[in-house]
């Protein structure tokens, strides 16, 4: 199926460029779930915005495949990373990874299980929810709004059920698309495990799709 959508999408170009969008390698991060196609395509970040016509063209032509029923296309926008230092997390006693090249296969459930479970036996928990797509940590936790910031420099993170957490769901507004490029989510992942006023914890949970 992701040779078909690929083969499909090779109609299009970036204006200026020759070569179709396949070709030019822009196309990345296939991901199909429940009939459902998600993928990006990597533009210049000084002309992601004038792109939205490309993007809603792909989204035609993957629909127009008799397999698949929707499809969300995002623009990623390419620009060299600053290069940064960060401590090491002392405070954290281990990191518990769970994650997924699928999508669907309950990567948000087995989370939210394990660190209630750990929690009921009187561990600190705290559970860091990377998924930029669609992250569902927060609402599986009944938890909703942007986190707090304190003393103007550090986030708090949200808590429920003794779980604390911090979720890319908790730094933008709710059911508002974005344009994620590269650098910006390493920024918002480096951001939320530097820049968060965590406390002290036995575990953490680093989620991602």
């Amino acid at each position: 199926m992701k040779e078909r959508i690929l083969d499909s999408l090779k109609v299009l170009h970036v204006p200026g460029e020759e070569r179709n969008i396949v070709d030019m390698d822009r196309v990345s991060d296939i991901c199909i779930v429940q009939n459902k196609a998600y993928l990006s395509i990597t533009v210049s970040h000084n002309v992601a915005h004038q792109l939205q016509s490309l993007r809603i063209e792909a989204e035609r032509i993957i629909k127009n495949i008799p397999e698949i029923s929707d499809a969300i296309v995002t623009l990623t926008e390419s620009k060299k990373a600053q290069k940064q230092t960060y401590s090491p997390l002392h405070n954290i006693g281990a990191f518990v990874a769970v994650a997924s090249g699928k999508g669907g296969v309950g990567k948000s459930t087995t989370t939210v299980n394990l660190a209630c479970a750990l929690n009921r036996q009187g561990k600190k928990i705290a559970i860091l929810d990377a998924d930029v797509y669609g992250p569902s940590i927060p609402k599986l936790l009944r938890l909703s709004g942007k986190a707090e910031m304190v003393d103007k420099k550090y986030l708090k993170p949200m808590e429920n059920y003794g779980i604390k957490i911090m979720s890319i769901g908790s730094l933008v507004e709710e059911d508002v698309a974005m344009i994620w490029r590269g650098p910006m989510i390493q920024s918002a992942l480096m951001q939320m495990l530097h820049n968060v006023s965590w406390g002290k914890f036995e575990f953490n949970f680093s989620f991602k799709k």
